[in-house]
């Protein structure tokens, strides 16, 4: 090693610089007393400066004083990897950042490693004031010289950069394993499982086939029946002879979320409580129904009442523009056990030739109600949110607090309709009039019976399954029904991909708080915006900083990151 012959007494070694006028005065000292043992110790380091110091410079970055206590005043050596290519010199310098005190004979003990610099510090034979973490750094720069100088003082630069080339190859390749694993593993993945657990996922992801033979192909008998029977309501547009106002009202929201409960509070107030007519959808009409054969039918009464009211499934890019919105949401877990009710396990499911009970409810959650090609409580909550947030022609509620405060919520509700507040004695004919126990004794006004028995499919399928041609909007309380825990997950992990990327709140109860402070738009107020979805700039954010991390590998050897991390 090239410390190896520092007990040897040189002949020769080379001369540091010293302060002017002092050299000549120096040297008849030193000519005085014996060599230093060390000074070949010395000379090595000064001749690694000399050669490549702006690499010591990059390793270390301090200033050392070394005082060596037997040597006099050639024992002042000051060692400068700090600045520029470094330097080493002899003398005192005051803006050293580490003085380190010791003997001839001990810092040559240090350089064949027969002491270490903690035992020299323990037992008193170094003295080291400074930064604590610059001894460390020494002892890389003497290993880095060592090594440097162990072939004969050649240096390995063609080593050293076949190295480090090698070492930014690997990283480059590393991040770019990492880019395509997230774009071609991750990414997919997350969309294609949705993030819920994967044993629901797998059903929520089946494909039609799949799902058909699950239960006795339940899904399959309901969805034919579903398919045929809406084909025949809807119609498959809006009536062109329709002529939408700006005055118009839409009551919006995914089915089950209450938009016959809410249907019943506006006609209420549009009419000062009137219960003349048989069925709800006689005054307010499903909007889509408006194309088919029951439309006209349905339509006939609007003129009666003012501003006309309409209610709807549909996303706002469906509808007629230019008129007012309320826009209703409810909790998905409360929206797909209402559907469940309605469709799976009711009238619905007798008419599509179902079983009471046939349809499990954990079948119809998965494999219907968050099935990827439905999802449709998250993305009307969604495209809602987009359309109509900041918009001062729509108006935000919510199952629950119309549920918990009928009386406040009703009067948000006559603020934004009517032009001017009913007086008292309608607003409590109204809360009268929507309560579950009134609505459940004239639950023949809420059962659509009006549009059911004008369509040829519902008359034929009542009659082979002996159910009633009609529909219960309102039901009793249902008995407790058990659903499997994990659907919590499910619907949590459907909010944070569908809605939350949107509205920017984690949870629907989140959202419901959000609208619990939303200012109450008035009546006839205009204006709109719409908040931009920041997720997919959030993705690019993410690359580029993948991307700023691969150039910055690029730009730094290993050593400097070896330096960095002796630093930190």
């Amino acid at each position: 090693p090239p410390f190896r012959d520092c007990n040897a007494s040189p002949s020769t070694h080379l001369t540091l610089p010293t302060a002017a006028g002092g050299r000549q005065a120096k040297a008849m000292e030193a000519s005085q007393r014996p060599p230093m043992k060390c000074q070949y110790i010395i000379d090595t380091i000064h001749r690694a400066v000399q050669n490549y110091g702006d690499c010591l410079v990059r390793q270390s970055g301090y200033v050392y004083q070394f005082i060596i206590r037997d040597a006099g005043p050639e024992g002042q050596i000051t060692l400068d990897l700090k600045h520029g290519r470094g330097e080493i010199r002899s003398g005192i310098d005051p803006n050293a950042d580490v003085t380190i005190t010791i003997m001839d004979e001990d810092l040559v003990k240090m350089a064949l490693g027969n002491l270490s610099y903690s035992n020299a510090t323990e037992k008193g034979r170094l003295e080291f004031e400074g930064d604590q973490l610059g001894g460390y750094v020494l002892s890389d720069v003497l290993q880095l010289i060592n090594k440097r100088e162990a072939n004969g003082g050649q240096s390995y630069t063609t080593a050293s950069d076949e190295t480090t080339t090698r070492w930014r190859v690997g990283t480059v390749v590393v991040f770019f394993l990492i880019v395509v694993y997230l774009l071609v593993v991750e990414r997919p993945k997350a969309v294609m499982t949705g993030g819920g657990p994967l044993e629901l996922e797998r059903v929520a992801h089946m494909p039609q086939g799949k799902l058909a033979k699950l239960s006795n192909g339940v899904v399959s008998k309901l969805q034919m029946f579903s398919g045929q029977a809406f084909r025949q309501l809807v119609g498959g547009r809006i009536s062109a002879d329709f002529r939408p106002r700006p005055s118009d009202v839409y009551i919006v929201g995914a089915v089950g979320a209450g938009t016959t409960w809410v249907s019943q509070v506006l006609h209420g107030l549009r009419s000062n409580g009137s219960m003349d007519f048989g069925d709800i959808t006689e005054v307010v009409p499903w909007i889509e129904v408006s194309g088919s054969k029951a439309g006209k039918a349905m339509m006939a009464r609007q003129e009666d009442f003012s501003p006309r009211l309409f209610k709807s499934h549909k996303l706002p890019s469906s509808l007629p523009q230019g008129g007012r919105y309320v826009v209703l949401t409810r909790d998905p877990m409360k929206v797909m056990l209402a559907q469940y009710h309605l469709y799976g396990n009711g009238t619905w499911g007798q008419m599509a030739g179902l079983q009471p009970g046939e349809m499990p409810v954990g079948l119809w959650a998965t494999g219907i109600f968050a099935h990827t090609s439905a999802n449709e409580v998250w993305r009307n909550v969604a495209a809602w949110y987009e359309c109509c947030w900041h918009d001062q022609k729509a108006i935000w509620l919510t199952y629950e607090d119309l549920l918990e405060d009928p009386v406040w919520q009703i009067r948000r509700l006559a603020k934004f309709l009517l032009p001017n507040l009913p007086g008292p004695d309608v607003l409590k004919k109204v809360e009268k009039q929507a309560s579950r126990k009134f609505m459940l004794e004239h639950v023949s006004q809420f059962d659509n019976h009006f549009l059911l028995e004008r369509l040829d499919i519902f008359r034929e399928a009542a009659k082979k399954a002996g159910a009633p041609l009609s529909m219960p909007r309102v039901l009793p309380e249902a008995p407790y029904l058990e659903v499997p825990y994990t659907l919590d997950e499910l619907f949590s992990a459907r909010w944070e991909r569908l809605v939350q990327p949107v509205v920017g709140f984690d949870s629907y109860e989140a959202m419901r708080r959000g609208i619990q402070g939303r200012a109450a738009p008035v009546y006839g107020a205009v204006g709109s915006s719409a908040p931009r979805t920041w997720g997919v700039l959030r993705f690019m954010g993410m690359l580029l900083l993948v991307g700023a991390l691969a150039l910055a590998a690029l730009s730094v050897g290993p050593r400097s990151w070896r330096s960095a991390g002796v630093r930190l």
